[in-house]
């Protein structure tokens, strides 16, 4: 999957792109970014912005909607019958 990427802010900063809690991209000494990037994802997932000394300045949940329930529901009776 591929998601954009795009922040400001109104001096340059140190910053890094966290998904969950493994550092995907990082920026130096920019004030602002306009980028794609490549992930996996396959639960919800929470991405976060976080500087050099862990100051948080954005966050995001990500939630995967399926068109297919994680847990199937088990039938009650038998695919066969003897009548």
């Amino acid at each position: 999957m591929t998601i954009k990427i795009k922040w400001s802010s109104p001096v340059p900063i140190n910053s890094c792109l966290f998904q969950d809690k493994s550092k995907t991209i990082c920026w130096r000494n920019r004030s602002k970014a306009d980028e794609r990037i490549d992930i996996n994802i396959k639960d919800d997932m929470e991405f976060t912005l976080m500087s050099e000394n862990n100051d948080i300045y954005a966050k995001q949940l990500v939630r995967i909607n399926t068109s297919q329930p994680k847990n199937y529901r088990r039938r009650l009776r038998s695919d066969w019958s003897l009548f």
